[in-house]
């Protein structure tokens, strides 16, 4: 990744502005090499021994920003924010846009879901764990971003596949994924409580607090709960084979799923399906207010991509240069369909495809695999190090996210210190791992 910023840079035409990028959003090489930093200087000198107190700081830190999260949604501005006109719906807490929150929330109430998941029960910090997941779930749902359900799915979709290991880990999973949507219920029960003071919400949202199907859903996980409680784990049919690969299966189907709702998505726009399968709704239907608009942004992305490649394919393949997206979009069209006040677009409102403008195909899909990279080493290497499916769980989530979302300050470094101190546990002495596992005791 950073020999393809190099190379970026190498082709950029706008080499004045490649350190800092664009005013105020600043995600040029020297936020680019921050990053590579942190990796770096997490994975090679991150001391196994701190990771409960890690993880202890994470929780703290991150249930005082749910918390805050929680009260201005319910129509308490504790700590005074909202002044001079500030809009209650698209900014909360102490971070701000609901985006932005979004993408720093989505990253630690994964790490809550895998604690409740993997944690001993009669340790602390399973108590702990609980607690921070009834909030973090609480704050996800009121929270209002649409692309946090995504996030959560993928994160609990690692944990199912990781769960048919064992009979344990697969009862764990189902309490973790009702904790979760029993969350989303007091989430309900929270705002008629605070009757006309709470923040009116989206659909989506309204549904995950309210609807009878979540009902329906958390009644089904509790019959599934039940089974599996009832088998002994002498006797387990995941650890003897039966069962073995239905996780590799639940991967194959969610795969074929995205691959057959993008395809269904393209062929509704286009007409080409009867009208009994047609559908006008949001996201079934692309044109340019699709997904609160970004169908404007991925729209003109995608043009500008495809034309810089044409007109000048040496930037095509490696780039503009770091957060040059803006420069591209101006450049390459010209009948600008983005509705933006400021009259500047700096990202695409999809972070790969942003990484494919400023890093080209190459760049783009290095800094792709990174994060699919990541989820599978974790997966794959669960047997030796139990706790390294936290970050998958949490890199799974991002990547799912920030389809909707885009690289910032105040969730990308999180990221890549979560990667990092999981590679420094993978590429320890695994014989450490069995003997000394930290994090469950």
């Amino acid at each position: 990744y950073t020999l393809s910023l190099v190379l970026s840079s190498v082709v950029s035409s706008y080499k004045s502005e490649l350190i800092w990028g664009y005013p105020g959003w600043n995600m040029g090489l020297a936020s680019q090499f921050l990053f590579v930093y942190l990796y770096f200087i997490c994975s090679r000198f991150f001391d196994p021994a701190d990771l409960r107190f890690f993880t202890y700081a994470s929780m703290a830190a991150s249930s005082g920003v749910f918390l805050i999260a929680i009260l201005q949604r319910l129509g308490m501005d504790v700590l005074h924010l909202y002044t001079d006109g500030i809009n209650r719906v698209l900014f909360l807490s102490t971070i701000g846009q609901a985006s932005w929150f979004s993408s720093y929330m989505i990253l630690f109430v994964s790490l809550g879901a895998f604690l409740v998941w993997y944690v001993d029960k009669t340790n602390l910090l399973y108590k702990c764990g609980i607690a921070y997941l009834v909030t973090g779930s609480v704050c996800l749902v009121t929270q209002n971003t649409d692309s946090a359900y995504a996030g959560i799915f993928f994160a609990l979709s690692v944990l199912f596949v990781c769960s048919f290991d064992s009979v344990k880990r697969m009862r764990r999973f189902l309490e973790t994924a009702l904790i979760i949507l029993l969350g989303f219920r007091l989430a309900g029960i929270l705002r008629l409580m605070a009757k006309d003071r709470a923040i009116l919400l989206d659909p989506l949202s309204e549904f995950m607090m309210n609807s009878a199907w979540i009902w329906l859903l958390i009644g089904i996980i509790v019959l599934f709960y039940l089974w599996v409680r009832r088998m002994p784990d002498g006797k387990n049919p995941f650890d003897a084979g039966r069962l073995r690969a239905a996780g590799t299966v639940y991967v194959c189907a969610l795969t074929a799923a995205v691959f057959l709702l993008a395809l269904y998505i393209v062929l509704n726009t286009g007409g080409h399906l009867p009208e009994a399968l047609s559908s006008t709704r949001n996201y079934f239907y692309f044109n340019l207010s699709w997904g609160n608009g970004r169908g404007a942004t991925l729209h003109d992305t995608v043009l500008s991509f495809l034309a810089q490649l044409g007109a000048e394919p040496m930037k095509g393949i490696f780039g503009a240069g770091a957060d040059q997206f803006y420069h591209v979009i101006q450049t390459y069209v010209s009948d600008w369909t983005s509705s933006m006040s400021s009259g500047v677009l700096t990202n695409a409102h999809n972070e790969w495809l942003t990484a494919f403008v400023n890093f080209g195909l190459s760049g783009g899909a290095v800094y792709l695999l990174i994060f699919l990279s990541a989820v599978v080493r974790g997966v794959r290497n669960r047997g030796d190090v139990p706790y390294a499916p936290a970050v998958s769980a949490c890199v799974a989530a991002y990547l799912a996210h920030n389809l909707f979302c885009y690289q910032q300050y105040i969730c990308t470094p999180y990221v890549f210190i979560i990667m990092g101190v999981g590679e420094t546990l993978l590429s320890r002495d695994r014989s450490l791992h069995g003997s000394d596992d930290v994090i469950r005791r």
